[in-house]
Formats: structure tokens, sequence, C-alpha cells
């Protein structure tokens, strides 16, 4: 009799593991203990930002990732503000990770109801699952990186310079992908995959493309996300001299196919890209208040108040004369008329030997732009 009732309760066991199992999808997930060590040997930027649960649930992700798994297991959680966790931990993972191409930004939160507890299950997507492929891929990606350094990184170069190069680089060699619909973009459009192999992505594609190159070359950058002209955006915060400046890589791309460089959003400091640009307060970001190295202070482009402004123009086009644009930086007191008569009497670009009457400029963060 005692057999008999042992083995009932043990099919009853198995039984209900077995519809546990079924009813999590327990074969199909990732389910990770994480200890103190395991955060220990974790540091990235967005991921020190967390606090341990949450850095426990990055860390299930990232396991899950290499592992190309689509379920991860995240336990017992709080069901109020989960959505809003969920999107602060990712954010910080796919920023802090930009190599991990092959995760798509799309995911689901799977929520089981048990008696108990509600256990919440994160689904992840990939853009493909094909681990040869994926594998593939980084080589690609590894080697994009390499050829892009080596063609434009020479040895001796300033971090500044090396700065220089890649958003030059990024700004010639990629097209941004036009859309009419933001949610039909391509997964990949948001990637360093596509930047850099398809030569084609959006603004989160540019920023982090331009984060590995970066980092390979020891320069320390944070992707930051925020809002300009109403419209979800990224770019970078890079560390020079023991300073960040803002760097967004899209917006100095003209509609031109990269015939043109421009610099206008070069290592801008927090009031220069605030007057377009809006920072989520989802993470704090380090504070970027320093001028020394914003693009037209460090070339000598900027003209002073105090400056003779014949003789500094004079000079600056000396100096971009063979440019396809002139970039000046001036400051606020001049008037733009003024600036247009001495490039008029300058002769600038053959301005008055070839009769021209009109010439094409803008202004952003006081810096005017004069196409050839």
């Amino acid at each position: 009799m005692k057999k008999l009732s042992k083995l009932i309760l043990f099919i009853i066991i198995i039984s209900s593991l077995i519809c546990l199992v079924q009813k999590l999808g327990i074969l199909d997930f990732c389910f990770y203990k994480i200890t103190q060590e395991d955060i220990s040997n974790y540091s990235a930027y967005y991921f020190n930002q967390l606090n341990e649960e949450e850095k426990s649930i990055y860390i299930k992700i990232d396991k899950a990732v290499q592992n190309l798994k689509e379920k991860v297991f995240l336990g017992p959680q709080e069901q109020e503000n989960i959505n809003l966790k969920m999107e602060k931990i990712l954010t910080a993972y796919f920023y802090d990770n930009p190599e991990e191409y092959y995760v798509s930004n799309e995911y689901a939160i799977i929520t089981r109801d048990f008696k108990v507890f509600d256990y919440v299950i994160l689904n992840l997507k990939y853009i493909t699952e094909d681990k040869y492929e994926i594998e593939a891929g980084k080589k690609l990606l590894d080697e994009a990186i390499d050829n892009m350094l080596k063609t434009h990184i020479k040895q001796g170069m300033t971090g500044f310079e090396k700065e220089v190069a890649i958003h030059d680089a990024l700004v010639q060699h990629v097209d941004y992908y036009v859309y009419k619909d933001i949610n039909s973009i391509p997964a990949i459009k948001h990637t360093a995959y596509g930047a850099l192999i398809d030569k084609e992505a959006v603004c989160d594609g540019y920023a982090k493309a331009f984060k590995l190159l970066l980092e390979q070359c020891g320069i320390t950058n944070v992707i930051i996300s925020g809002k300009t002209e109403n419209e979800n955006h990224a770019w970078n915060l890079v560390e020079l001299g023991g300073k960040y400046y803002h760097v967004d890589v899209t917006s100095d791309k003209l509609n031109d196919n990269g015939k043109h460089v421009i610099h206008t959003y070069f290592n801008l400091t927090d009031k220069q890209i605030q007057q377009t640009h809006i920072v989520d307060d989802i993470f704090v970001i380090p504070i970027a208040n320093e001028e020394k190295y914003n693009y037209y202070n460090k070339t000598g482009n900027y003209v002073s108040y105090e400056d003779n402004l014949y003789s500094k123009l004079s000079k600056i086009i000396s100096v971009q004369a063979k440019a396809s644009v002139l970039e000046i930086k001036v400051d606020k007191r001049y008037y733009l008329q003024s600036i247009v008569d001495t490039l008029y009497d300058l002769d600038f670009n053959n301005w008055r030997s070839n009769k021209r009457t009109n010439i094409t400029y803008s202004k952003m963060n006081d810096v005017y732009i004069f196409i050839k």
C-alpha cells in the first residue's frame, strides 16, 4: 500500500513538473542563477547605473544572447512597472553592447500566472536564428572595423584626429536609410552591421558603429538616446582629455550622398546640443561643458568678436582651400551680412570674378556652412 501511495505521489509530481515545463516553455529558454561574482565580472557604462536586480536581469539577457536563446526566465516580478523596467535594462544592454547586432530591438514580455507567483519570461528576437550565419556576420563586422581603421587611422594621430577621421568616414561612406514609417525600418538598419557592412543605417546604427570604431582606438564613449525634431534619436558622448563632448554623426550627414562632410554637431557642450536635441532622462549621462575639443575651436575655424574679421576669414579660407565646404563658427555678435560681405570682398569661391551673387549657407550652433 505504501509503495502504491509513493508511486501515485511520484506520478503526480512528475505530471505537475511536465505541466510546469510546458506552461513555462522551460525546454526553450535560459534559466540562470546570477551570483554576486557574476555581477562583479561585468562593467559597462549603463550596466553600472542599474540596481542589483536590474543587473541580474541584464546578465541573464547577455547569457541568453551568447547562447542564442529566445526565452529568458526572469522569475517572479512586480507587474506594475515591468514594461518600464525592461525598457531600461534592454536600452542599457543594447547601448553597452552594439557588437551584438543580431539581437533585434523588438522583444515581448510574457507573464505566466500561478497561484503563488506571477513569473515573467522575456522573449527575445534575433535577426537570424542561424548560428553559422551569425558567426559569419560577426567575422564580417570585425573585418569591416579593421579595414575602416587601417584605411583612415594613421600612426601618430591624436585622439581628436582619430575621432575626426572616423566621423568623416561614416559621413562619407554610410547612407542614411530613408523611411516613410519609423515602424517599418528593418532591424538591421539599427545596427553597426547595417552601417559598416550594408553601408546604410538610421541614427542608432551610426551611433553604434561610431562607438565600436572609437573603442578600437582606445577612445571612451557612450551612446545617448533622446529626440530631435520630435523623433527618437541616438548619438554619442565622447571622452577626450577627461571631458565629454556630444557628437551626432547622423546630423552631420547632408542629403548629398556624402559629397560634403560637415562638423556642426562635432564635440558640442550640453548647452549647444540642447538647441536641437532633447536627452532622455532614463539614465544619468556625463556632463559636457568643455569647448576645448569643439571641432571649430580645435581646428582654428572659430572667429571671435576680438578677431579682425577680414584677416581671420582670409586665413580660414586659405586653410580650407581644397575643401568642398567652408565651415566657420562665429561669435554670436556677428551678423550674417557682415560675414557674406567679407567673403565677397575676399572673392571666396571666385564669387566676384564669376559674377556670382548668391551663396548657399546654413546656421546651427553659431556655425555657418558655405557650400562651394
